[in-house]
């Protein structure tokens, strides 16, 4: 016996408007594209269109979509859909692509620079870019790569810090989404005054310092009078002079004055504060004041990659950090960096061993007794130092990673930047 006819017209129009049905729940990826449902309630949904129904039967026309909370809804195109903006090809590649990807931070990266490759993937992609940057770190925390696209930077402490919160503690401000030093107004300034400045600079700093020396004058007025002082011709009296000083406030102070001349006695001024002062605070500060556009990058990373063959380790790790710092602001001087850091990728030093030398005598005492013992001054052995920051740096500049093999870097670099114009096997 069939159904009653008003019993399968209800059963129809039920259909015909059963419109958000959830049909159970999946785990949607945060970055995955979506395809957009708008609804003639005014409703929109996103999600994926998972089916659809025959298209030769146009009286039951539907679709399933499975939204981003991984509802599933089953939707008649008649009497609800408006109208459907699908996921472009570019879209449909990507969502392969990142169900198939590899939980590991490399393979993040990779698919966050596929969608910036593609046709205006950065802004149609940047959700998805941003997202895959962020699962990097998550699995990575320290990956140099994804930090640094999220707007990370690195202390030589090792602390991750947001550059918008850093960048304004050391003088610079924002302007059309790049950092201006405030310290490029003084320079502009400071600049056409070095020309008339007269040899009588010298005997002004000897007067300061000793009024500094008997606290006769303040931090503010010392920074005035030593700015009125530094010019390429004095920039070394006045570092020497600061390194006399115990107190970090004043050390910040001849710092500061040195950054306002635009020349490399300056540069290189800046260039000790940085790998050699004792205070962290400083070294931070000196290098940001480096980073700053006016100043002469390639210049700099040269003479910091100078400093990778320093006995003191501590100096090559600063020294590869702040090259990191200052290549990465622009492409033109990031050459120049990568020979000397390759270099120090592994580096060799002479470490005391605590042993006496043979056939050196040296006098011995205690228990009441004194003598001599066969022996000498101290040995030394070599000793290999594998230096993170180096490794890091490359990392940085180039995106990619050969860990501590200096053979494969060196190979890339001659593949990358060297020219081959020799004739090979040239026959008449």
């Amino acid at each position: 016996m069939g159904k009653p006819s008003h019993l399968n017209t209800l059963l129809s129009v039920c259909f015909a408007i059963a419109i958000a049905i959830p049909l159970g729940t999946a785990c949607t990826c945060h970055a995955e594209v979506l395809d957009t449902v708008h609804l003639k309630s005014g409703t929109v949904l996103k999600g994926e269109i998972k089916s659809r129904s025959d298209k030769n039967d146009p009286g039951r026309a539907w679709i399933v979509l499975e939204t981003t909370s991984g509802a599933k809804y089953k939707l008649d195109l008649n009497r609800s859909v408006d109208f459907i903006i699908p996921a472009s090809e570019e879209d449909i590649q990507y969502r392969k692509k990142a169900r198939t990807l590899e939980e590991n931070a490399g393979a993040h990266l990779e698919l966050a620079k596929w969608c910036s490759d593609q046709k205006r993937g950065r802004t149609r992609f940047a959700e998805q870019i941003r997202w895959h940057y962020e699962q990097a770190v998550r699995l990575d925390p320290d990956h140099v790569v994804a930090r640094r696209k999220l707007g990370f930077m690195k202390l030589d402490n090792g602390t991750w810090v947001m550059e918008s919160q850093f960048a304004p503690r050391h003088g610079y401000f924002q302007r059309n989404n790049k950092w201006i030093s405030e310290l490029a107004k003084v320079v502009e300034s400071r600049n056409e005054q070095i020309e008339s400045q007269g040899g009588g600079a010298k005997e002004k700093l000897r007067k300061v310092l000793r009024d500094v020396k008997r606290n006769r004058i303040g931090i503010a007025e010392l920074q005035a009078m030593l700015t009125d002082i530094c010019n390429p011709s004095t920039i070394v009296m006045v570092h020497d002079e600061s390194q006399k000083f115990d107190n970090p406030k004043l050390r910040r102070t001849f710092l500061d004055a040195i950054a306002t001349v635009q020349a490399p006695p300056a540069w290189g001024a800046l260039i000790k504060f940085a790998l050699e002062d004792p205070d962290r605070d400083i070294r931070e500060h000196a290098l940001a004041l480096l980073a700053q556009p006016e100043v002469n990058h390639s210049h700099v990373v040269i003479r910091l990659g100078s400093s990778l063959g320093n006995p003191d380790n501590e100096i090559i790790n600063r020294a590869a950090f702040s090259i990191a710092e200052i290549a990465s602001t622009d492409d033109y001087s990031r050459r120049d960096a990568f020979l000397p850091l390759i270099k120090s990728l592994i580096t060799t030093h002479k470490v005391p061993t605590g042993n006496l030398e043979s056939g050196r005598i040296a006098p011995t005492f205690g228990g009441g007794q004194s003598g001599f013992q066969t022996g000498g001054g101290k040995q030394f052995e070599d000793v290999e130092r594998k230096n993170q920051q180096s490794l890091d740096a490359l990392r940085r500049l180039t995106e990619i990673d050969f860990g501590y093999d200096e053979s494969r870097w060196t190979q890339w670099y001659i593949q990358n930047f060297t020219h081959h114009d020799l004739l090979v096997g040239h026959d008449e």
